[in-house]
């Protein structure tokens, strides 16, 4: 089963926005001694692309780098426990969002995550972030079976209505009668 965690934003009543932090250098032995296939490689030892691999980021990889599956890039140093927004609007992914791609990946199992850690991954999802709003700075309830706040969930709505409206469009294109040739216009004779 998969933690619910809110891979964006801690939850309104958290005392601090970074939460407890673990090292990376921490994490990446604690997910070796988990698993010994999750290779965490520098940058500079491979060629493939991964976001903010020019920041100095790292990845792990369940396999070889670039022949096996890639789980999930993070920023090297302290690891936050919540996915907060670091300097240039970069995104710096927390450990909650790591682990949860680490479980997707079936390269851990939760309990072994938590046992490991010494962490709990339960979330019940009260005070839960709009994502959007989040992304841009702002901290605002999210509400729904979305998350989204009203605001953004009300341009969700719209754009699927549009989106919706479109294809019936293309549809009703497709659906008009072909012409069979070129229409031929007789004139009738005059004074008739």
């Amino acid at each position: 089963m998969l933690p619910n965690t809110p891979l964006r934003a801690a939850p309104l009543d958290a005392t601090s926005l970074f939460g407890g932090s673990i090292l990376s250098e921490d994490l990446i032995k604690g997910l070796r001694r988990i698993n010994n296939n999750i290779v965490t490689p520098l940058p500079e030892h491979y060629n493939e692309w991964y976001p903010y691999k020019k920041e100095g980021a790292t990845c792990l990889w369940l396999g070889r780098p670039g022949d096996g599956v890639k789980i999930t890039a993070f920023h090297l140093g302290p690891v936050p426990e919540w996915t907060l927004m670091g300097e240039g609007r970069l995104l710096r992914k927390g450990w909650r969002a790591i682990f949860d791609r680490v479980i997707r990946s079936k390269a851990a199992t939760r309990q072994q995550i938590e046992r490991e850690f010494r962490v709990s991954l339960e979330y019940d999802g009260r005070d839960k972030l709009c994502p959007r709003c989040f992304h841009e700075g702002m901290r605002v309830a999210g509400a729904g079976a979305s998350g989204l706040c009203d605001t953004h969930e009300s341009v969700r709505r719209a754009a699927k209505q549009m989106s919706e409206a479109r294809k019936e469009a293309r549809w009703n294109r497709a659906r008009r009668p072909k012409r069979m040739g070129p229409m031929v216009t007789v004139n009738a004779p005059k004074g008739a």
